[in-house]
């Protein structure tokens, strides 16, 4: 059995129970369900329908899980090039919460924005080693849309969230909402493109393609996964032609991605709220790279002690990132660097421990 039946196998799902009240609710851990939520908030367990229609959707999910292993073949091919390689990982296993993550949900439960982003970020950092917190992410993240439903920065996470869990349908939703709070975005029009390619909607992915090249010409990975579709087509002129395109690309300035627009963390209006104490001096920063939409999938580690921390990524072109985007990230590290005592950073490629970047303290 491959990793990704044996994912599909193995996940046991919660149902959904209604109360006396009729308020639907995780038949896992008892959480209300929050409207339209796919994930629960409390457990992180996905929904899917009461035993009685199990029948019915079971009959379907055969047809479902053969079409999921032709996606993963096909988009495993295109994330290679794509400037977020969102693994796929299994999130069946129930997480144990250490005493910050408690303290995180029981802040949350007031369901002020800037603790539940808080609690959200703490999970996509903690999901890096145990799995399961990503899908709580997403429900963190859904009861925060619901009182600021066109938050660019919770709608442009959650679509990366959907993305790495290879829930397609999700991730094209909620990028399309991005996209109309911020239309110019070209990562994120490149990302959409590779969800419609991931779903077999090719002519949708070609033109978002190109669309995120209007914008940015440069962009290698739209340029690539453009000649990818135009085969897919059988437009093998055109593929040629854009795989021309982004060799040329690469030869220029290298796999470079567009500048990443700067996000407001909290929806306006929303107050920032003290943040739970924190034992180690580095945890805003390792919060920081765990939630950044294009290093976060890279992540596969960061280790702090007294001589500083060291940030592992895999398969990240960080000397391709183009001269403004790069001056935006350094400015963004810095800054949160200077709030730590001391404080100083390495970046390192994990596969061969190359230095990537430094950030030495005062």
């Amino acid at each position: 059995m491959d990793q990704e039946s044996q994912s599909a196998t193995e996940h046991h799902p919660a149902e959904t129970t209604k109360t006396q009240h009729d308020r639907e609710v995780c038949s896992h851990c008892g959480a209300d369900r929050l409207e339209g939520a796919k994930y629960c908030y409390s457990c992180g367990q996905p929904f899917v329908a009461s035993r009685m229609d199990l029948s019915a959707v079971g009959i379907m999910a055969a047809f479902i899980l053969l079409g999921s292993l032709f996606g993963y073949l096909l988009i495993d091919r295109v994330i290679l090039v794509q400037q977020d390689d969102h693994a796929h990982h299994n999130h069946a296993a129930a997480p144990t919460d250490n005493p910050r993550m408690t303290q995180l949900r029981a802040r949350a439960e007031s369901g002020e924005p800037a603790a539940l982003m808080d609690l959200a970020e703490y999970q996509i950092e903690s999901s890096v080693h145990q799995a399961a917190y990503l899908s709580q992410a997403a429900g963190t993240l859904e009861r925060l849309l619901q009182r600021f439903p066109s938050h660019p920065y919770s709608l442009r996470l959650l679509g990366n969230i959907y993305f790495q869990l290879g829930d397609h349908q999700h991730s094209v939703l909620f990028y399309e909402r991005y996209l109309q709070q911020i239309p110019n975005d070209a990562n994120v029009i490149t990302d959409l493109g590779t969800q419609y390619f991931a779903m077999g909607a090719f002519e949708r992915a070609a033109g978002q393609y190109r669309k995120a090249l209007e914008l940015f010409p440069d962009i290698y990975h739209a340029q690539f996964n453009l000649s990818l579709v135009y085969k897919e087509m059988g437009e093998l002129t055109l593929s040629e032609q854009a795989r021309a395109a982004a060799e040329a690309i690469e030869r220029r300035v290298g796999k470079t991605l567009a500048p990443d627009p700067d996000l407001a963390r909290l929806p306006d209006g929303a107050d920032a709220t003290p943040q739970v104490a924190e034992s180690d001096p580095y945890g805003s920063l390792r919060i920081f790279f765990a939630a950044h939409p294009i290093v976060g999938p890279k992540m596969v580690g960061f280790e702090a002690g007294d001589q500083g921390a060291v940030l592992s990524l895999r398969n990240f072109p960080m000397e391709a990132m183009p001269p403004v985007a790069r001056q935006a990230f350094d400015k963004k590290v810095r800054e949160r660097l200077d709030q730590i005592p001391e404080g100083q950073l390495t970046i390192r490629d994990a596969d061969d421990g190359e230095v990537m970047a430094e950030y030495p303290g005062p």
